[in-house]
């Protein structure tokens, strides 16, 4: 799977780079294919339009998005998410990228997991509406439900029927 990374560059610290440098090299080291803006953009970084489209170009060859935190601050994110969903690719939390069976066990990972997945949902919500919304993402909702009501244990269940054995969304 070729995973494109988002997320908030405009305005951080050396334009956010050493957070995508850091995902990138964590899928990397799970064998992932990783596409990384800020590798994209380090001979460049100037212009906010010119970076996105590269960035941009490079994305519709990838498979699936990875939010990384702070992507809803971004506008340049928001447009990655906008045309990763109009193409029909993968769009999860940085967390959910690869497999979701790491968190099992871990009740802190798992409400950080469900916070970040319930973040990205009502943004997704708001760009394309609630039922386009529940037709794509209904489990995830449903996990994002029992966990609201403290039944963490069915929530990494309900999240874990979603992946097959290899981490990827059925």
């Amino acid at each position: 799977m070729r995973v494109y990374l988002s997320g908030p560059m405009s305005g951080l610290p050396d334009l956010n780079f050493p957070a995508f440098n850091a995902a990138a090299a964590a899928l990397r080291a799970k064998g992932m294919d990783v596409v990384n803006p800020a590798e994209i953009n380090a001979e460049h970084p100037g212009q906010w339009e010119s970076c996105m489209k590269a960035d941009i170009k490079a994305l519709c060859d990838c498979d699936a998005l990875a939010m990384l935190p702070g992507w809803e601050r971004s506008k340049g994110a928001h447009l990655e998410v906008h045309l990763a969903h109009r193409l029909g690719m993968q769009i999860l939390p940085l967390g959910l990228i690869g497999t979701c069976r790491q968190y099992h066990g871990t009740r802190t990972a798992l409400i950080e997991l469900l916070r970040a997945s319930e973040t990205a949902i009502r943004v997704l919500t708001n760009e394309f509406g609630d039922s386009a919304v529940k037709a794509n993402f209904g489990p995830l909702l449903a996990a994002i439900d029992l966990a609201k009501r403290s039944d963490y244990r069915l929530g990494v269940l309900k999240l874990d029927e979603q992946f097959n054995a290899e981490g990827h969304v059925r």
